[in-house]
């Protein structure tokens, strides 16, 4: 979690901002992702 905080705000002040023009996504406790949820931001965020 430490490294993904730093990630994130080594992105920011690139100008890359979560949700603005970086989509985040998040794997479960088993390693798995949800492709329809991350189609779905796709959809929304950027169509």
């Amino acid at each position: 979690m430490k490294r993904h905080k730093w990630k994130l705000a080594m992105y920011e002040k690139a100008g890359i901002v979560p949700w603005k023009n970086l989509i985040v996504t998040y794997d479960d406790e088993n390693g798995n992702l949800d492709a329809r949820i991350i189609e779905a931001e796709i959809i929304n965020k950027l169509l």
